[in-house]
């Protein structure tokens, strides 16, 4: 699927970046992500307790589905509204003159090519809503990477894994799968290199239960960025995709119509006259321009 009307504020064609279900992300939770080295590599031991999740949910005000605000949720925990989007190594393959690396070339229209790039990760002081986790720091990613363009849907999820754990299932396989744990999403991420036959990026330990039925882990290891396979964004590689040269609160500028990405609209950003639906469930991925 891609974005279902012709225009938008995502020059890579991502939807539902803000808004519709959180995103799970590989990196361990912590208070400011200042520490984030200059390659944005995956931070924290990977079996650390909480990790963190970008992009809002449809439940929540404008303020939380913003570029750059940030939350957490334990990994072993399973919560409606959680979903994630896969990524995978894009290079380098090339270089300009200047030796920058440019993306390698892929065929496949669900997955955007993301460049290497600097950018300045967190929130400017005085931006509306702005938390004091959001401290501004720059962030220069050295590879550039492909970033699927919607969340993973139920129907992907039920084609690959076979089950559905979507606690609004009723939505229907075009909508996010949401409701799996963070082992999940590595999971699936796994499952879908071997589709791919590609290399798979996460070796699992001590894992109980079925995924997609709460399957819960005491760890894990990662390959690293350089894996050929699908993987979860860094929070890093997350935020400057989203991002993507903006350098207001949404994409959109300052303010985020409830016309342009589910979430509450009835809680619209500060300042800004948009008013829309409390929505009572996610919505079908794509719905909206990119974003």
């Amino acid at each position: 699927r891609v974005c279902s009307k012709s225009g938008g504020n995502s020059p890579y064609g991502l939807c539902d970046m803000a808004g519709n279900v959180w995103e799970w992300v590989s990196d361990a939770w912590v208070e400011s992500p200042t520490g984030i080295d200059s390659k944005g590599a995956m931070q924290g031991p990977v079996e650390y307790e909480k990790r963190v999740c970008r992009g809002g949910s449809w439940t929540r005000a404008a303020a939380d589905v913003r570029i750059t605000f940030r939350d957490f949720n334990w990994a072993k925990t399973a919560g409606c509204g959680v979903g994630f989007r896969c990524a995978m190594d894009g290079g380098p393959d090339v270089s300009d003159a200047d030796g920058a690396a440019k993306p390698k070339a892929k065929a496949d229209p669900d997955w955007a090519t993301i460049p290497a790039g600097c950018f300045q990760m967190g929130a400017p002081y005085g931006e509306s809503e702005r938390d004091d986790d959001e401290t501004r720091h720059e962030v220069c990613l050295s590879r550039p990477f492909l970033m699927h363009k919607t969340e993973v849907t139920q129907g992907q999820w039920q084609s690959l894994m076979g089950t559905n754990p979507s606690g609004f299932s009723s939505c229907g396989s075009t909508c996010p799968v949401e409701n799996v744990t963070w082992f999940e999403a590595l999971s699936y991420c796994n499952e879908l290199s071997r589709q791919k036959g590609l290399d798979t990026c996460y070796s699992l330990t001590g894992c109980k239960g079925a995924v997609g039925n709460g399957m819960k882990c005491t760890g894990a290891s990662f390959t690293g960025l350089t894996c050929n396979g699908c993987r979860l964004p860094t929070e890093a590689e997350w935020e400057y995709a989203n991002r993507a040269g903006a350098t207001t609160a949404f994409s959109t500028g300052d303010c985020l119509g409830a016309d342009q990405a589910a979430y509450n609209g009835a809680k619209p950003q500060p300042g800004c006259p948009s008013r829309g639906p409390n929505r009572a469930s996610p919505i079908k991925t794509a719905s909206f321009d990119a974003n």
